[in-house]
């Protein structure tokens, strides 16, 4: 082969290199200087936007569920289940009442325990407060325990209005609050949420029974700030 054709030949697979280096370069600029591809990673970085806010669900159960709940027979229904669910634990419990001797402790720590294995053996577990207040479900007539801010006296519990048996129904919860707001202030709440009860067929308690994490290691009032301490001395 002659110098000239090489020089031909060579010219020739320059250009064609040339030419496919310029091709492959005119598809990818969209690729590397397109601002639309690059503005979704951008989007991606920014913070997500806040969630609405989701509106307290205040209805009742039945009336949420119509078909599981009759509002009729509501308080029969819940008596029945809570029999079948809790009676044993009802029965030992109140049977433990009985012994109050001192030489009957053994008997009455014997049957709390046994009333205590048949409620945890149920599996039934209710909070004590829902929603920054407290449950209906309750013996304690609503409004009747005032906090008192002074020293450690920081709750009183003597003038807590508390029925026996049944707790309060949700009419009643809710007429008694509904009655607060007419009467505080007046001085005449509590005799009124008495007699209310009391028409009602309630028997009102002369006692309070408050649970405690911890027993009391003194009485002295100034040398302890302990909870489990000054609420005993209360």
């Amino acid at each position: 082969m002659s110098n000239t054709l090489k020089k031909v030949l060579s010219l020739v697979l320059a250009l064609t290199m040339v030419l496919a280096l310029a091709a492959c370069g005119s598809t990818a600029a969209p690729a590397t200087t397109s601002t639309a591809t690059a503005a979704p990673a951008a989007e991606a970085t920014a913070e997500p936007a806040a969630e609405p806010a989701v509106e307290a669900d205040t209805r009742l159960a039945a009336d949420v569920f119509p078909e599981l709940f009759d509002p009729d027979t509501y308080n029969e229904d819940s008596s029945r289940i809570y029999e079948e669910v809790l009676g044993e634990f009802y029965e030992l419990y109140q049977e433990s009442k009985q012994y109050t001797e001192a030489d009957d402790l053994a008997m009455r720590f014997a049957l709390m325990a046994q009333a205590e294995a048949k409620l945890l053996g149920s599996a039934i577990m209710i909070p004590l407060q829902s929603r920054g207040g407290n449950y209906a479900i309750s013996r304690v007539a609503p409004r009747t325990v005032n906090s008192t801010l002074w020293g450690s006296d920081n709750e009183r519990y003597h003038q807590a209005v508390i029925v026996k048996g049944d707790f309060l129904t949700l009419d009643e919860v809710n007429e008694i609050r509904a009655q607060w707001g007419e009467l505080q202030g007046t001085g005449t709440f509590e005799a009124w949420v008495k007699e209310y009860l009391t028409s009602n067929g309630h028997e009102l308690n002369d006692e309070y029974n408050m649970a405690s994490s911890s027993d009391p290691n003194t009485w002295d009032t100034l040398a302890t700030s302990m909870e489990a301490d000054t609420e005993k001395i209360i």
